[in-house]
């Protein structure tokens, strides 16, 4: 996850310093580099935000239970929807600095005319639908499954499914109709 963060973040540092740089040298205003830079960065954050908050809570429970420290757990003086809502609530907290820049980026994106309001609004829907069911998934899977690789494996098969499906499907179909 780190990896692909770094790599994600440094291709939108390398493009947004490169074009900038060739813009000032011809004499033109870097705004179109710098709304496709935040276009880029989210659009890339939104699509990689559920399968890493999934893939944190499909291991949650499962690793309690691997390493034999579930019992312990259970036996904290709490009820146990409040422990279930503690384990879904820490893969989203994890997130909360990408979160709260997406934000920045997404208000500066509207701001500047890089992103249309009806884009806003739809990544608003996705990150409010989209990123709390991945986490609910990626803990059920945690719940129902026996190791913590059998619910991951079975998390991203469905989130591919989820991100794959409908472009495939469609494209399948509108060749069937015509």
């Amino acid at each position: 996850v780190v990896a692909v963060i770094s790599v994600f973040l440094g291709v939108v540092g390398i493009t947004l310093f490169a074009g900038i740089l060739i813009t000032i040298s011809e004499n033109q205003y870097p705004a179109e580099v710098i709304n496709f830079s935040l276009r880029l960065f989210v659009t890339g954050t939104i699509l990689g935000l559920a399968p890493v908050v999934g893939l944190r809570a499909a291991g949650s429970v499962t690793k309690e239970r691997q390493q034999q420290t579930l019992l312990s757990l259970l036996t904290i003086p709490e009820s146990r929807n409040r422990i279930l809502f503690a384990k879904w609530l820490a893969p989203l907290m994890s997130v909360r600095w990408w979160l709260i820049s997406l934000a920045i980026a997404l208000v500066l994106a509207v701001f500047t005319a890089g992103v249309h309001p009806f884009g806003a609004i739809a990544a608003c829907c996705y990150l409010v639908g989209f990123v709390p069911f991945a986490n609910s998934l990626g803990l059920w899977l945690s719940l129902r499954c026996k190791s913590s690789l059998s619910a991951m494996l079975i998390f991203f098969a469905v989130m591919a499914i989820l991100f794959i499906g409908p472009p495939i499907f469609g494209t399948l179909f509108r060749a069937a109709i015509t």
